[in-house]
């Protein structure tokens, strides 16, 4: 039997991962699969890691078909948030993700001609399956939907979505994780890829050696010379670069750096 496919508003919340889905696993192992997962569309709306740990071992998996109450959105996002404990910046990931579901959606319902005066003729994503819904017809109004549905702010879910777009891998994990905040993450994915690793392992240590709480100081952007940094630009940039890697990474000021020269590339990115 072909291996059922994940729905894409499922998709929005990450998936356990390491020692926490061995854990996992090893319950459903035991114990089986208790809760059926929830079908929608023919794919996985909810339960996703209960099928793949029940796959892992052998288990059986029950599904049963999403009932239709409301919207399939709301209904992930709110089984998912009473289950996890998510802080802001894992929150504003998910958000980030839905943000661009509603754009899609709104840009196929315009060209199909189905929008007129904000108002959908049709289903969608985030729609109530048997009535008519107000779909965001405009970035702004997706991203307040978005922010709206996970509790954070509009600000938090623009960090988010570029952090999505402009950071690699092992970035957008780590916020996931809940190892890096998400405005330390957007600042980081504007760093070249290939100095972000750099970047991420330090902020992580940093986190890990202020178990607190407490925040380095950062520089203030407003703190930049325009004339300075438009002068010397994004080469001096990468030359910073060069000599942060040869400071120690015990030394908590090093992430401090990298932090600084980030925000430098991006101010004169916008130049």
């Amino acid at each position: 039997m072909a291996a059922l496919q994940f729905h894409e508003i499922a998709d929005a919340f990450p998936l356990l991962q390491g020692a926490e889905f061995d854990q996992f696993k090893a319950d459903i192992k035991e114990n089986g699969v208790r809760q059926p997962i929830v079908m929608h569309e023919g794919k996985v709306l909810d339960g996703r890691n209960r099928y793949r740990a029940a796959q892992a071992t052998g288990r059986k998996c029950p599904q049963v078909e999403w009932d239709g109450v409301g919207s399939p959105v709301a209904y992930v996002v709110s089984l998912n948030l009473r289950r996890r404990h998510m802080d802001e910046s894992q929150r504003a990931m998910v958000a980030a993700r839905l943000e661009k579901m509603f754009k899609e959606d709104a840009g196929k319902a315009k060209r199909a001609g189905n929008v007129k005066g904000g108002v959908h003729s049709g289903e969608s994503r985030r729609a109530e399956t048997k009535s008519p819904a107000n779909l965001p017809t405009t970035s702004v109004e997706a991203r307040e939907e978005a922010a709206k549905l996970m509790n954070v702010s509009g600000r938090s879910v623009n960090s988010a979505s570029r952090v999505l777009r402009n950071g690699c891998d092992e970035l957008v994990k780590a916020v996931e994780s809940g190892s890096i905040a998400v405005s330390k993450a957007e600042r980081i994915s504007s760093l070249p890829m290939e100095e972000q690793q750099d970047a991420i392992e330090d902020a992580t240590k940093q986190k890990q050696r202020r178990p607190n709480g407490n925040r380095v100081l950062e520089t203030d952007p407003q703190q930049f010379d325009p004339v300075k940094a438009r002068g010397v630009g994004i080469n001096k940039a990468h030359e910073a670069i060069a000599i942060l890697k040869s400071i120690p990474r015990s030394d908590p000021h090093r992430v401090e750096g990298y932090e600084i020269v980030a925000r430098w590339i991006e101010f004169n990115k916008k130049k």
